[in-house]
């Protein structure tokens, strides 16, 4: 019996580069992303905390292309 696993890209623990601009994430700049479950994924993000209170954002899945590994 031969078993096939499909590759998630999963980010926890990864910086992550905004490759295009989106939302309030600007090409170039660096993300940390905290916490990933394959269809969510976390990002820190303290530059929100002045102007929406938060330090953390979650992202949909669908959003990863937005971003790359930066290594």
């Amino acid at each position: 019996m031969t078993t096939t696993y499909e590759m998630t890209s999963y980010w926890t623990g990864c910086v992550l580069r905004c490759i295009e601009s989106f939302s309030f994430f600007k090409p170039g700049e660096k993300y940390y992303c905290f916490a990933d479950e394959g269809h969510t994924f976390w990002i820190h993000a303290p530059f929100l905390t002045d102007t929406y209170g938060v330090d953390q954002v979650n992202m949909s899945g669908e959003n990863r292309k937005y971003f790359t590994v930066d290594i």
